[in-house]
């Protein structure tokens, strides 16, 4: 099993949930719809049967490509930059707030080559309630649903997919300049057009609220933290992410409660996680 720490997680959300984006460009944990829902990603709690959407450089041997992870300036919105022997590529993850309570959680994801070509292996890989749930997974006309515990997901992408009975996968290379697009909803929700365009709407109306929050001082802060200010705001931007937007109350973390280590015992003659 593979484990990351949490200090190789960034999170994105829409206040009303929390996904955990990794440095291999996995999102390894998300409830929908909301942060108090039972996951739909749980890889964060079992690496084997959790579930996860991965988009991680491939075709070359594992330690050759590196990552850095930065938020796009005063926002919540994440960039992981991938670097590799033979180009760089940069992921963008996030998730529009949603203007009305109770409406559908959306997740952008956009892949773009930025220097030379970069090859991506993709796994999306959802498990209903905590991957309890028998999930399937079916091809449907411009994108993918996924159905389990009563509930349904949407992939749509520009990519080319392949689909099996509980998941899809993913190989392709990106050349500079070149991007695929993948847009995840929950529910049975109709694949849209030019995913590109959909793409550049909803990050700039992304941006525009975030920008905007902090500018409208709701932190309450009143004395200027000078060589601070930077750090300062990204505090409340997450502490923020955290707020439930239709009650106001904070969640106490963005995940359920996790080990402080990962070990292995015995057990009535099995090895078994504590």
């Amino acid at each position: 099993m593979a484990y990351k720490g949490i200090g190789d997680y960034g999170i994105i959300g829409n206040l009303e949930t929390i996904a955990l984006v990794g440095l291999d460009g996995s999102i390894d944990w998300l409830c929908l719809p909301a942060i108090d829902s039972p996951s739909v990603f749980c890889a964060l709690l079992d690496d084997v049967k959790g579930g996860r959407f991965a988009i991680t450089p491939s075709g070359a041997p594992s330690g050759e490509w590196t990552s850095t992870a930065a938020y796009i300036f005063n926002t919540n919105i994440l960039e992981t930059t991938f670097r590799t022997k033979t180009g760089m590529a940069v992921i963008t993850d996030f998730m529009p707030v949603l203007v009305e309570p109770g409406g559908t959680p959306e997740l952008y994801r956009r892949v773009e080559a930025t220097s030379g070509a970069v090859e991506f292996a993709l796994l999306f890989e959802p498990r209903f309630d905590y991957a309890r749930a028998a999930t399937s997974v079916e091809a449907v006309e411009g994108g993918i649903v996924a159905s389990g515990n009563g509930e349904a997901l949407t992939l749509s992408f520009t990519a080319s997919l392949k689909c099996g009975p509980r998941c899809a996968t993913a190989t392709f290379t990106l050349k500079k300049g070149d991007s695929a697009c993948f847009v995840l909803r929950h529910g049975p929700a109709s694949p849209t057009g030019n995913l590109f365009k959909e793409y550049e709407v909803a990050l700039k109306k992304t941006e525009e609220f975030w920008l905007d929050w902090l500018r409208k001082s709701e932190t309450g802060l009143v004395i200027d933290p000078g060589p601070f200010k930077e750090m300062v705001d990204r505090s409340a931007l997450v502490l923020k992410l955290l707020s439930y937007g239709p009650t106001g109350a904070m969640a106490a973390a963005a995940t359920t409660s996790l080990p402080e280590e990962i070990a292995l015992y015995v057990a009535e003659g099995r090895q078994t996680l504590r």
